[in-house]
């Protein structure tokens, strides 16, 4: 009588195979997360100026965007946002009426992007609203 034959497999080898699976998961998916940030940043950056232009829009008032990790600043009257090697100018000042732009002058990192309107200027704070 021939029987089916098989090859044991212990526990801690399905231990080992499972963390060594769990590891290149885990490695690849913060690769991806942090490429697509990276190259997603004008996005992002033309997300903070739709948001500036309907700031615009009221007399005084704040808007709060889900952004994180990114680090912005301000320079020469521009929004600038950087992710790692990649960074992103936007001129905010020529496509809204306001006339000053106030906020870091420094890299900072973002946990959230609130953006708060009082007369012809546009604060921004790097946290949530």
């Amino acid at each position: 009588m021939l029987g089916q034959v098989s090859m044991p497999f212990s526990m801690a080898e399905a231990v080992f195979t499972f963390l060594l699976l769990m590891t290149v998961i885990y490695g690849s998916q913060e690769y991806t997360k942090g490429f697509v940030k990276q190259e997603t940043v004008d996005l992002q950056s033309d997300r903070v100026l739709n948001a500036a232009m309907s700031l615009d829009s009221v007399p005084e008032g704040r808007l709060g965007i889900n952004i994180t990790d990114y680090e912005y600043w301000i320079e020469d009257s521009k929004f600038q946002l950087q992710y790692g090697d990649e960074s992103h100018s936007t001129d905010i000042i020529g496509n809204t009426t306001v006339s000053s732009l106030q906020g870091n002058h420094s890299a900072t990192k973002l946990q959230g992007l609130c953006m708060v309107k009082t007369g012809s200027t546009i604060e921004f704070k790097p946290e949530a609203c």
